[in-house]
């Protein structure tokens, strides 16, 4: 699933493209009924964007929100195998060897043809979702806490939080609604730069490992951001490009190192160092 650094990522790469761009046509296949969850008919999702002129584009967690002038805001979250892809009038969604195992275009979704270019909703799985709704009331948006990489996020905000919490360290990151934008793959290269076990009770861990943990949050998912992102099967920016973060991840699926094993937390599997013991 994109983390931060990808959904941060396809924003960036996305804003000069769409921001000020009006859509002019909305086109749903049958595969992409699913994204629009059972509010809405085609018809209707359609009617409500056409004309509308996006206004703005940035990242809530791992939300990606068009903003329009009034009224709604487009509520897109990619899930495990979304993307977002632009194309300009002048040329074809690409279409190279290099983009070929990332992009598949039998896997459009939503494609909104736009006044300059055209913007295409692609989603292998067809868990990706998309909503009509003000971002600023939006229940899923409502219930984040503070963005990983705000000043928010800081070992003042931190200690009472984790404190009160006896869930192992890895859970309390993985809830959104204690830091919003973290999954799977940054919470283990965050735990192991900060030299905490992922089972550590949350309510364990002192002053020093939290600001350790703030640190390595911010200069981990920053230097993922640089490096577009971390691929393994599917993620791309919306020029169709691949990530190349997974090339400096320290513990997330490194699996011929001794030092690096594995455990199932959530039914998820967890990489972190032999080094790294729990606390007594």
């Amino acid at each position: 699933m994109p983390e931060l650094p990808e959904v941060e990522t396809v924003v960036r790469s996305l804003d000069s493209f769409v921001r000020a761009n009006v859509i002019t046509q909305v086109s749903i296949t049958p595969g992409g009924l699913r994204a629009l969850g059972n509010y809405a008919t085609p018809d209707s999702f359609a009617a409500k964007l056409v004309g509308r002129k996006v206004a703005d584009l940035e990242r809530k967690g791992k939300f990606i929100i068009f903003k329009f002038e009034r009224e709604f805001d487009l509520i897109v979250h990619l899930r495990m195998t979304g993307k977002l892809i632009y194309s300009d009038p002048l040329s074809s969604l690409p279409n190279s060897q290099m983009h070929s195992r990332y992009f598949n275009p039998a896997h459009d979704r939503v494609v909104f043809a736009l006044e300059k270019g055209n913007l295409v909703f692609n989603d292998s799985r067809r868990f990706g979702t998309m909503h009509l709704h003000n971002h600023m009331t939006y229940p899923g948006i409502m219930r984040l806490g503070p963005d990983a990489l705000s000043n928010q996020f800081n070992a003042d905000y931190l200690i009472p939080v984790l404190r009160k919490s006896k869930r192992p360290m890895y859970s309390a990151l993985m809830d959104q609604s204690i830091v919003a934008g973290l999954g799977n793959i940054y919470v283990c290269e965050i735990l192991h730069a900060a030299k905490i076990h992922p089972l550590e009770p949350a309510s364990n861990i002192n002053l020093g490992q939290i600001k350790a943990l703030v640190l390595n949050t911010k200069s981990i998912l920053d230097m993922a951001i640089k490096y577009n992102g971390t691929t393994f099967n599917s993620y791309t920016d919306s020029s169709a490009r691949p990530g190349s973060f997974q090339k400096l991840l320290q513990v997330y699926g490194v699996k011929d190192s001794p030092d690096i094993v594995t455990i199932k937390i959530n039914g998820r599997t967890v990489y972190f160092s032999k080094q790294t013991k729990l606390r007594k």
